[in-house]
């Protein structure tokens, strides 16, 4: 059975992800940089990217770990956030380097896909996350973030990302299928769980 295309691009935005981790496949590895530097992406120094990464990416039948949900898609890696904090500017940055770097993908690769998780996020609207999120759009990325863990209406209290024109907010749900206890909602803005 094949879990993903190599055709799909998965863009992580995290805290940085281990590409060390005996369980990822530096080989299907299309960025590793670090928003907060500026230059190539150094270690996760919170554990979450990590997490993230390999739930997505981990590599399949090589009898270490897990299996990620889309083991054979291409995987890339911003870091966005210091030990688990960051700026809007480090947010917004996140989305440029995602959309340059799928505009140089897709010059080569027509039938390349992007996806971007961004399981982060605060409270309140950004106008600079909100253009960065259109420039990221417009190279044809397909943004996914979190609702946020705060048992809040993100209709009436705005998390962004979560909350920008375009971007895919996803809620929590607890091991019954329900909505998880401290998950973010909002009827108008959260689209899925």
């Amino acid at each position: 059975t094949t879990f993903g295309s190599q055709d799909v691009y998965i863009i992580v935005a995290d805290t940085g992800s281990c590409l060390d981790h005996e369980d990822v496949d530096r080989g299907r590895n299309f960025l590793d940089y670090d928003v907060t530097s500026n230059t190539e992406s150094g270690p996760d120094d919170f554990g979450h990217g990590t997490h993230v990464y390999t739930t997505i990416c981990a590599s399949a039948n090589n009898e270490k770990g897990i299996v990620g949900l889309a083991p054979n898609v291409r995987c890339g890696n911003i870091k966005t956030l210091t030990e688990g904090s960051g700026t809007w500017e480090m947010v917004a940055n996140s989305f440029l380097v995602a959309a340059s770097k799928a505009r140089e993908i897709k010059q080569r690769d027509s039938q390349a896909q992007f996806v971007m998780n961004m399981s982060l996020g605060g409270f309140g609207k950004s106008a600079v996350i909100d253009a960065a999120v259109e420039v990221a759009r417009k190279a044809g990325i397909l943004i996914i973030a979190a609702a946020g863990n705060s048992a809040t209406n993100i209709d009436l209290n705005p998390f962004t990302p979560a909350s920008s024109p375009g971007v895919i907010a996803v809620a929590a749900t607890d091991s019954k299928d329900r909505l998880a206890n401290f998950s973010n909602y909002g009827p108008k803005t959260v689209l899925l769980a």
